[in-house]
């Protein structure tokens, strides 16, 4: 595993413009929206523009947000919180299952959830190696609507 987080922070460091998130914060931030049909995010404090949830993590925002009941809303913006450990009413967490295509694997606690294969996983691209130095074994999350 260990390795693999290596490759997975190289791959970061030779993207120019990308840095790792040095925040002393538990709980993190980052504002999706929809561009031309994807779930983006931007994110000046790691160099991310535009970067695209795929591969099952799209999926997973969609369900998330129509389960909350703000979908449509949703689409100009939204606040996605994340942590490692368990903060007061997470909406949902994911669970590492392995490392795949350069990127991390997860299930999700979420009832009902599949990908476009009828799975329940999703893919997390290196990206999230600059908020975290390893990919987490979890991750919980909530999003809240803009209002």
């Amino acid at each position: 595993m260990e390795t693999t987080n290596a490759l997975l922070n190289q791959f970061n460091e030779n993207i120019r413009g990308r840095k790792m998130l040095n925040s002393s914060n538990s709980i993190l931030l980052i504002n999706p929206f929809n561009k031309n049909g994807m779930w983006v995010f931007n994110d000046n404090r790691t160099g991310l523009i535009e970067e695209p949830f795929i591969a099952g993590t799209e999926l997973f925002i969609e369900f998330l947000l129509q389960k909350l009941g703000f979908l449509e809303s949703a689409k100009t913006g939204f606040n996605a919180l994340f942590a490692t450990l368990p903060f007061p009413e997470h909406d949902a967490r994911i669970d590492f299952v392995e490392f795949k295509d350069m990127g991390s694997v997860y299930t999700t606690n979420l009832q009902g959830f599949k990908n476009r294969f009828g799975k329940n996983e999703l893919w997390l691209c290196p990206a999230l190696n600059l908020y975290f130095k390893n990919s987490p074994q979890n991750l919980f999350v909530k999003f809240m609507e803009n209002k």
